[in-house]
């Protein structure tokens, strides 16, 4: 199996960096280059303080034993639920071996998936919990964490998880009451957007006549004497600001508009249709005295026919240059009429102009602000739609399991009425819906619409920064981890001993953690010299994962012969104090046997003194450990009967009682242990 590059050299803290530089010299002229990183002697760059990263397994005797653990996890035939705990002191590096154990636990998964392991499931989720972390109710915390965990990978099983958390009768009730409340904020948020529609249509009044701050506004304001004077010249009646502001608006309809506008200013306002007449009847009579002068000789002779004009005609012949004077007269008039026509226009259309162009400034500063606002809204209504289409299929289908429960039974046509459904209740059903459909059905299942549901065939939960809780916190959290995390589950409970049989009380540490394992053991044996070297001689091989360590292979499947199920029988008065201490022992022994199979009978009777033995025969056995004997002698030392008995059905079944081998077995059986002794 691949193994995990753990960095044991680079554990204990952070790493500032890498390199080394010399110090700069006094005189900034001398500068000394930087030296290189120092080398280790596999050439490459050694690291100045060790991380705090997990250790190399190797190093610290973890391999075989976790091995053994990450195979139970990820076993088909193991029953869950099931809690390994990874014990030790501070400092003993608890959390460094659960990281171990995840990342086997993890390969295993994936080389079951991909058909090159053998002996375990296929898909594995891994939810890691700091317990320091959770807040509020630990029951709620946890039902969070594995919410959010599964969430990402098996979204279907998390819907059918909290649909069988709820009662059906409660959740069809409260679906449609959500149904009801989105949408009424629908219809509230659809007549928000039809009056932003409407404002966005009238932005152009709405700016002209309600804003304030506007530069039209203000435009308007400061020239308010001049035009309403203009206004009234005119005859433009009301109050003089609004009026040109109607003025405006009407141009803001475009090139049409505005040429109506200036027709209207030329004709139609006060005084400028008797200008434009006036023009008209000067331009006209000038024309006609041009016409005189140059037909004046036929004019003429029919005024001098008659007597009484005759006098008139000899005068006006006399001076004929006056009517070419008058005719310019007249066209000077009728063009000075037209100038005044056109200037009254001008000194109201010219202003309404300007006007115009600040207010189309102020609608498109106004404009792009209303289309974000109308964008959002728009974005909302289509939001609120779409949770109103979901929340009603979700009514739908929670009328549907209600309706399917109480088919056949009126009694169930309402929610029990001893069922409040508080949170911390929801979240206990949910890790057991969650737990069941694993346990039951892991891989797929089909839903009764015969969807596929995706699901884990195990969920391993990794529980760590217990020591990190007072007593009562701690023991909150592990009683609400324990009663949680059902069939389905495995847990991995990181922690110190001491503290969380202080947190237990009363209930026994084994009443939460099924295979205990003592991490500060593997220390104890390993070589803290070698530690001491890996650390200052070079960084952790970059390969190492790859690398076969020759570790033990562990068949969990190997069946225990006749001959250790019988020893096993004979040691069980001495381990079995009651039923759960003898499941445990038969468990542990089917674990430890891996890790000392040279000498199983001897492991057998080590495991059964840890489980049950009274304290005198501890100390009687620890005794004849120490002795210098090759043989494990027990008769002399006061044992007592039972360990009598237990010590002569090994040498009869096992054919073992060598003082080496019970040492080995020993140290063995204190990886499996609660720390008796």
């Amino acid at each position: 199996m691949p193994l995990p590059d753990h960095g044991l050299r680079d554990f204990g803290s952070i790493v500032p960096g890498d390199t080394l530089t010399a110090p700069v010299p006094a005189e900034p002229s001398a500068r000394t280059p930087p030296r290189a990183p120092e080398q280790s002697s596999s050439g490459r760059a050694r690291s100045i303080l060790a991380a705090d990263r997990a250790c190399e397994t190797d190093l610290l005797g973890l391999d075989a034993p976790l091995a053994v653990l990450g195979a139970l996890a990820v076993h088909p035939r193991a029953e869950t639920p099931s809690a390994i705990g990874l014990l030790g002191g501070p400092g003993a590096g608890k959390t460094s071996a659960l990281r171990m154990l995840l990342w086997r636990i993890s390969a295993a998964g994936r080389a079951a998936q991909t058909g090159s392991g053998a002996g375990a499931q296929g898909k594995v989720l891994v939810v890691e919990i700091d317990a320091a972390a959770l807040e509020g109710p630990p029951v709620v915390a946890l039902a969070d964490r594995l919410h959010t965990s599964l969430a990402g990978r098996y979204p279907a099983l998390v819907g059918e998880a909290i649909h069988a958390s709820r009662d059906s009768r409660l959740a069809a009730r409260e679906a449609f009451d959500a149904l009801d409340a989105a949408r009424r904020k629908l219809s509230g948020e659809r007549l928000a957007l039809e009056n932003e529609e409407a404002r966005r249509a009238g932005l152009v009044e709405t700016v002209l006549f309600e804003a304030a701050g506007t530069r039209i506004d203000a435009y308007v304001r400061s020239n308010r004497g001049r035009l309403k004077s203009r206004l009234a010249g005119l005859g433009v009646e009301g109050e003089p600001i609004r009026a040109f502001k109607q003025l405006v608006l009407r141009t803001a309809d475009g090139a049409l508009a505005k040429a109506s506008l200036v027709l209207q200013a030329v004709w139609a306002f006060k005084g400028q249709a008797s200008l434009v007449v006036l023009a008209a009847l000067l331009a006209l009579a000038a024309f006609g005295l041009d016409w005189a002068a140059a037909e004046r000789a036929a004019w003429l002779g029919r005024l001098r026919e008659i007597d009484s004009t005759r006098a008139a005609a000899d005068w006006l012949e006399a001076n004929v240059g006056l009517l070419e004077t008058a005719r310019h007269a007249l066209l000077v008039g009728a063009g000075l009429a037209l100038a005044a026509n056109v200037i009254r226009a001008l000194r109201l259309v010219l202003p309404v102009f300007r006007a115009g162009a600040l207010l189309k400034e102020d609608v498109a500063q106004r404009r792009r602000q209303a289309d974000v606002e109308f964008g959002h809204e728009i974005r909302r209504v289509e939001t609120l739609a779409a949770e109103v289409d979901a929340l009603a299929s979700s009514a739908a289908e929670a009328e549907r399991r209600a309706a399917e429960e109480r088919e056949g039974n009126a009694a169930l046509a309402e929610a029990s009425p001893f069922l409040d459904d508080p949170l911390k209740r929801r979240a206990e059903r949910f890790i057991a819906a969650v737990g069941r459909l694993v346990a039951l059905a892991g891989g797929s299942r089909q839903d009764a619409k015969g969807q596929v549901i995706e699901a884990p065939h195990r969920i391993v939960v990794a529980l760590d920064g217990l020591d990190a809780l007072d007593d009562a916190q701690a023991r909150d959290t592990l009683a609400a981890a324990h009663a949680a995390f059902g069939p389905g589950f495995v847990l991995l409970i990181a922690g110190d001993p001491t503290r969380l049989k202080a947190a237990a009380g009363a209930h026994g540490l084994d009443a939460w953690i099924q295979i205990p394992f003592q991490v500060g053991e593997c220390f104890a044996r390993s070589d803290p010299s070698a530690l001491v070297r890996s650390m200052l001689d070079e960084t952790p091989d970059p390969g190492a994962e790859g690398k076969d360590r020759g570790l033990p292979r562990v068949d969990l499947d190997a069946q225990v012969t006749e001959g250790e199920a019988g020893l096993l029988a004979a040691l069980a008065p001495l381990a079995g104090r009651s039923p759960r201490a003898v499941k445990r022992f038969v468990n542990l022994y089917r674990l430890a046997r891996f890790l000392c199979p040279e000498h199983k009978g001897m492991l057998a009777l080590m495991l059964a003194i840890d489980a049950g033995a009274t304290e005198a025969e501890i100390e009687a056995f620890e005794e004849a450990l120490g002795s210098t004997e090759k043989r494990l002698d027990l008769d002399h030392l006061g044992a007592g009967p039972r360990l009598g008995a237990a010590m002569a059905a090994v040498r009869r079944l096992s054919g073992d009682d060598s003082l080496e081998g019970a040492r080995r077995a020993a140290e063995t059986a204190r990886l499996f242990s609660f720390g008796r002794r």
